[in-house]
Protein backbone atom coordinates (compact mmCIF):
# COMPACT_ATOMS: atom_id res chain seq x y z
CA UNK A 1 0.00 0.00 0.00
CA UNK A 2 2.76 2.37 0.76
CA UNK A 3 5.18 1.30 -2.01
CA UNK A 4 7.59 3.94 -3.69
CA UNK A 5 5.40 3.53 -6.73
CA UNK A 6 2.45 4.38 -4.90
CA UNK A 7 3.75 7.57 -2.90
CA UNK A 8 4.97 8.70 -6.26
CA UNK A 9 1.86 7.73 -8.12
CA UNK A 10 -0.13 10.03 -5.08
CA UNK A 11 2.39 12.87 -5.51
CA UNK A 12 2.32 13.05 -9.72
CA UNK A 13 -1.36 12.22 -9.63
CA UNK A 14 -2.10 14.62 -7.19
CA UNK A 15 -0.28 17.66 -8.50
CA UNK A 16 -1.60 16.18 -12.01
CA UNK A 17 -4.85 16.51 -10.86
CA UNK A 18 -4.45 20.07 -8.53
CA UNK A 19 -3.48 21.46 -11.91
CA UNK A 20 -5.62 20.36 -14.21
CA UNK A 21 -8.26 20.79 -12.21
CA UNK A 22 -7.08 24.96 -11.49
CA UNK A 23 -6.84 25.36 -14.93
CA UNK A 24 -10.26 23.70 -16.33
CA UNK A 25 -12.41 25.76 -13.48
CA UNK A 26 -10.39 28.95 -13.01
CA UNK A 27 -9.19 29.60 -16.61
CA UNK A 28 -10.92 27.33 -19.78
CA UNK A 29 -14.39 26.88 -18.69
CA UNK A 30 -14.88 29.74 -15.40
CA UNK A 31 -17.32 31.45 -17.14
CA UNK A 32 -19.16 28.81 -18.66
CA UNK A 33 -20.31 27.46 -15.49
CA UNK A 34 -20.77 30.77 -14.03
CA UNK A 35 -23.44 30.84 -17.00
CA UNK A 36 -24.88 27.83 -16.42
CA UNK A 37 -24.89 27.79 -12.11
CA UNK A 38 -28.28 27.57 -10.54
CA UNK A 39 -27.24 28.43 -6.96
CA UNK A 40 -25.26 31.24 -5.89
CA UNK A 41 -21.95 30.22 -4.99
CA UNK A 42 -20.72 32.85 -2.85
CA UNK A 43 -18.04 30.41 -0.77
CA UNK A 44 -14.33 30.58 -1.30
CA UNK A 45 -12.71 27.36 -2.45
CA UNK A 46 -9.93 26.41 0.20
CA UNK A 47 -6.72 25.01 -1.45
CA UNK A 48 -5.74 23.08 1.16
CA UNK A 49 -8.91 20.97 1.21
CA UNK A 50 -9.04 20.71 -2.44
CA UNK A 51 -5.22 18.94 -2.45
CA UNK A 52 -5.56 16.91 0.41
CA UNK A 53 -9.30 15.49 -1.53
CA UNK A 54 -6.98 15.42 -4.83
CA UNK A 55 -4.41 13.36 -2.99
CA UNK A 56 -6.41 11.05 -1.55
CA UNK A 57 -7.86 10.03 -4.83
CA UNK A 58 -4.85 9.65 -6.42
CA UNK A 59 -3.47 7.58 -3.07
CA UNK A 60 -6.65 5.43 -4.05
CA UNK A 61 -6.20 5.31 -7.78
CA UNK A 62 -2.46 4.36 -7.20
CA UNK A 63 -3.25 1.43 -5.11
CA UNK A 64 -6.16 -0.15 -7.10
CA UNK A 65 -4.09 0.56 -10.58
CA UNK A 66 -0.96 -1.26 -8.84
CA UNK A 67 -3.69 -4.05 -7.74
CA UNK A 68 -5.83 -4.47 -10.86
CA UNK A 69 -3.45 -4.04 -13.72
CA UNK A 70 -0.91 -6.11 -15.31
CA UNK A 71 1.17 -4.26 -17.51
CA UNK A 72 1.61 -0.62 -16.38
CA UNK A 73 2.61 2.28 -18.71
CA UNK A 74 0.57 5.19 -19.73
CA UNK A 75 -1.72 3.85 -21.81
CA UNK A 76 -3.31 1.42 -19.59
CA UNK A 77 -3.24 4.40 -16.80
CA UNK A 78 -5.17 6.29 -19.37
CA UNK A 79 -7.51 3.70 -19.73
CA UNK A 80 -8.01 2.98 -15.87
CA UNK A 81 -8.75 6.81 -15.35
CA UNK A 82 -11.36 6.84 -17.82
CA UNK A 83 -13.01 4.46 -15.91
CA UNK A 84 -12.48 6.14 -12.75
CA UNK A 85 -14.02 9.02 -14.61
CA UNK A 86 -17.14 7.29 -15.37
CA UNK A 87 -17.58 6.24 -11.68
CA UNK A 88 -17.48 9.67 -10.38
CA UNK A 89 -18.26 11.99 -13.28
CA UNK A 90 -21.22 10.46 -14.66
CA UNK A 91 -21.67 8.15 -11.97
CA UNK A 92 -21.46 10.09 -9.23
CA UNK A 93 -21.93 13.76 -11.36
CA UNK A 94 -25.56 12.72 -11.99
CA UNK A 95 -26.22 11.11 -8.67
CA UNK A 96 -25.42 15.17 -7.40
CA UNK A 97 -27.45 16.40 -10.22
CA UNK A 98 -30.46 14.52 -8.80
CA UNK A 99 -29.84 15.73 -5.80
CA UNK A 100 -28.41 18.91 -5.09
CA UNK A 101 -28.45 20.62 -8.98
CA UNK A 102 -25.72 23.26 -8.81
CA UNK A 103 -25.43 23.48 -12.63
CA UNK A 104 -28.14 23.01 -15.28
CA UNK A 105 -28.46 19.50 -17.02
CA UNK A 106 -25.77 20.74 -19.72
CA UNK A 107 -22.92 22.12 -17.30
CA UNK A 108 -23.44 18.81 -15.43
CA UNK A 109 -23.02 16.65 -18.87
CA UNK A 110 -19.73 18.94 -20.25
CA UNK A 111 -18.64 18.62 -16.28
CA UNK A 112 -19.01 14.97 -16.77
CA UNK A 113 -17.74 14.30 -20.39
CA UNK A 114 -14.28 16.91 -18.04
CA UNK A 115 -14.24 14.16 -15.85
CA UNK A 116 -13.45 11.51 -18.35
CA UNK A 117 -10.09 13.39 -19.52
CA UNK A 118 -9.32 14.60 -16.12
CA UNK A 119 -9.22 11.04 -14.34
CA UNK A 120 -7.49 9.61 -17.47
CA UNK A 121 -4.94 12.44 -17.33
CA UNK A 122 -4.29 11.50 -13.94
CA UNK A 123 -4.32 7.64 -14.68
CA UNK A 124 -2.12 8.19 -17.24
CA UNK A 125 0.64 10.13 -15.29
CA UNK A 126 0.33 7.32 -12.98
CA UNK A 127 0.13 4.58 -15.46
CA UNK A 128 3.91 6.68 -16.14
CA UNK A 129 5.70 6.69 -12.54
CA UNK A 130 4.23 2.75 -12.27
CA UNK A 131 6.27 1.83 -15.52
CA UNK A 132 9.51 3.91 -14.79
CA UNK A 133 9.29 2.02 -11.50
CA UNK A 134 8.62 -1.03 -12.39
CA UNK A 135 10.39 -1.89 -15.26
CA UNK A 136 9.16 -6.17 -15.17
CA UNK A 137 5.40 -5.11 -15.67
CA UNK A 138 6.19 -2.54 -18.31
CA UNK A 139 3.68 -2.68 -21.89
Amino acid sequence: MFTKATLLGTLVGGIVMNLLGWVFYEYAAASFFEAHTLTAMDTQMDPVYITLGALIIAFAMSNIYKRYTSHYGVGSGFKFGVWIGVLFGFGMGLVMYGTAQWMDITATIVDNLWALLYYGITGASIGWVFSKTHSSKTA
